[in-house]
């Protein structure tokens, strides 16, 4: 062993050492760029719009006066707002809520007062971006977000 083989033992150890490094720097890269596409759009205040149609699993039948609540959390789970809304007589229903700066996390309660069907929930998540966000007005639209409500059992 001379030398010039021991040099080229240390640069090859070396390249090893930096094309590991790089990968590392580049992942990190990746994973920043990733969250930026992530990242909320929103400027401002923004408004959650979210409609959708109450129905009868079984028979498909359109169901009026179905309560709807509506509740807004912050990432970090404190409850931001509450809103209900009732199902009309062709089954639709329409929550708007608005004032929100940060991403949300939302559920969606379907109650019968009547207590002919069982309860039934959604959980959504407003970013503040993708297709369903419109930046130029701030909106976050949800539509067909539909309820299939079981009968409860009379027995």
């Amino acid at each position: 062993c001379n030398e010039s083989d021991s040099l080229r033992i240390l640069d090859i150890g070396m390249i090893k050492k930096l094309l590991y490094i790089s990968s590392l720097i580049l992942a990190a890269l990746s994973a920043i760029s990733c969250s930026k596409e992530d990242a909320s759009l929103l400027t401002g205040e923004g408004t959650v719009i979210i409609t959708g149609i109450v129905t009868d699993i079984e028979t498909g039948a359109v169901i009026q006066d179905i309560k709807i609540t509506f509740d807004a959390y912050s990432p970090k789970g404190r409850l931001l707002d509450t809103k209900t809304s009732y199902s009309s007589s062709d089954g639709i229903y329409t929550i708007e809520a608005d004032g929100f700066t940060s991403m949300l996390e939302c559920r969606l309660t379907a109650s019968d007062e009547k207590n002919t069907y069982s309860k039934a929930e959604i959980e959504i998540s407003v970013p503040w971006n993708g297709t369903s966000f419109n930046s130029k007005n701030g909106e976050f639209v949800i539509n067909d977000c539909n309820f299939y409500l079981q009968k409860r059992n009379t027995e």
